[in-house]
């Protein structure tokens, strides 16, 4: 849950927020046209992760670090056209 938004929400209504963002997010992306998707994810995907979505493992310690890894695992090979969104939810 985003806790940067407690308060002035509550834990429940910010990761309802969180939660919502992801899925506008991740809807945003299913609807362009693209050569490819791809998720790094540490976890398992659940039912918010739409069709159209190649999931990889999240690794890495900080957040340079885990771009650094999505895109050589993603096999990325700059300098192409790549949009990284980061979303990170804050336990």
């Amino acid at each position: 849950m985003k806790t940067r938004l407690t308060p002035p929400f509550t834990p429940v209504q910010a990761a309802e927020l969180a939660a919502a963002s992801l899925s506008d997010t991740l809807a945003a992306v299913a609807g362009t046209t693209v050569a490819r998707r791809v998720v790094a994810l540490e976890g398992t995907p659940g039912r918010w992760l739409p069709r159209g979505f190649d999931v990889i493992g999240q690794r890495g310690a900080g957040l340079d670090e885990r771009i650094a890894w999505a895109l050589a695992d993603a096999r990325v090979t700059l300098p192409l056209p790549v949009v990284l969104i980061a979303w990170t939810p804050r336990r």
